[in-house]
């Protein structure tokens, strides 16, 4: 993702744990991203239960309010995973 730039982009039914550079991601002033639960749920799953600092940081800039970041880990917590 390096200096990738999104517009209007979905990212849904990805795992984005092994994705790099989500820092150097390029939002575009009007960039409205929809970050799926699907999405942060497989993310959360395969990063064993936390996101990373970068991660977290993709997200909020993405868009993903803080409450459903904490009520996807209480969901994984919850389900055992």
């Amino acid at each position: 993702f390096n200096e990738a730039r999104v517009k209007d982009t979905v990212f849904a039914g990805l795992n984005l744990c092994g994705a790099r550079n989500l820092a150097a991601v390029l939002h575009d002033p009007s960039s409205i991203l929809s970050i799926g639960t699907d999405t942060l749920l497989v993310t959360l799953q395969s990063n064993g239960g936390q996101f990373s600092a970068e991660q977290q940081d993709f997200f909020a800039r993405g868009g993903v309010a803080p409450e459903l970041l904490l009520t996807i880990r209480q969901t994984a917590a919850a389900i055992g995973q």
